[in-house]
């Protein structure tokens, strides 16, 4: 899967765009700004675009992801922190007041059902009580 990732984020163009998702857009404009994390977050758009009020650390396996992300954040003038990390192994102390799950591609030796966040993230203990999946 890296390599799809890496594959589809070195072209030139960002392949969903510079844009914020509608819908997290939407949700994210409605919240008191705090600290966001972002798994799987591809290119940044998402990243980018609430790194204007947000404290947001975000991830992804994909090295080509992280450099557009970076890029992008940097020509719009804000900062964030994004890791290279799998999802399937992402572990942290830090707690999050948001935890935004929008896409999340599984190469296909996981094909099972999903039981629930905890399983792949461990974001229950990111989100304490009070905090948002």
């Amino acid at each position: 899967m890296i390599d799809f990732w890496n594959a589809r984020y070195a072209a030139a163009e960002y392949a969903y765009g510079t844009e914020p998702n509608a819908f997290f857009k939407a949700q994210l404009d409605q919240l008191t700004p705090g600290r966001l994390l972002l798994p799987a977050e591809g290119e940044g758009r998402n990243a980018v675009y609430a790194a204007k009020g947000w404290e947001v650390v975000a991830f992804d396996q994909s090295e080509a992801g992280q450099k557009k992300a970076l890029k992008l954040a940097k020509e719009t003038g804000v900062s964030l922190t994004y890791l290279i990390k799998d999802a399937m192994d992402f572990d942290s102390r830090t707690t999050f007041d948001v935890v935004f799950y929008g896409f999340f591609h599984t190469a296909r030796r996981f094909n099972t059902p999903i039981p629930s966040f905890e399983h792949i993230f461990k974001t229950r203990r990111h989100a304490p009580t009070g905090g948002l999946l």
